[in-house]
């Protein structure tokens, strides 16, 4: 059912002093650079679906061990909606992050599994030219992300 890991996304206050770790000094390689306000209209429309956001603005980099392109890190700096602060005095143990992210061959499959098992859904299947991608929540609260990338 499920085909790989895709991605994990974290939000950050500063893609760039994030990027001066990650890349810089870990050696990861940028793969993706995307900002919300300068994709198609057909890719902000999916975001504001996928994400359940009417008004949503945000930067993306998606960082991949070199020569590992099945996995990435993605570094997400939002401005609106006003992203929410860490708590004060947050621990490493702590939960929270923004979303881990999944592949499938079959979106439609994996949905109705979710469905069936009273998961709770930020958006119903949400598709675009090139994919196929639905949220929900795991039982802590954290979203996890389907894809099914469409075969061109």
């Amino acid at each position: 059912m499920i085909a790989r890991f895709g991605h994990v996304s974290v939000c950050v206050e500063s893609i760039e002093r994030c990027l001066t770790f990650y890349r810089d000094i870990l050696g990861l390689q940028v793969v993706m650079e995307r900002d919300s306000e300068k994709v198609e209209p057909e890719h902000r429309e999916l975001y504001r679906k996928i994400h359940a956001m009417a008004d949503l603005r945000f930067k993306r980099v998606a960082l991949q061990v070199p020569g590992q392109p099945n996995f990435s890190l993605e570094l997400a700096q939002w401005f609106s909606p006003t992203p929410r602060p860490v708590p004060a005095g947050q621990r490493l143990n702590d939960t929270g992050f923004h979303v881990v992210g999944l592949r499938t061959d079959n979106i439609q499959e994996v949905y109705d599994r979710v469905a069936r098992a009273g998961v709770k859904t930020v958006s119903d299947i949400a598709e675009s030219r090139y994919l196929k991608c639905f949220k929900c929540y795991d039982p802590e609260g954290n979203v996890v992300e389907f894809i099914e990338m469409k075969v061109s």
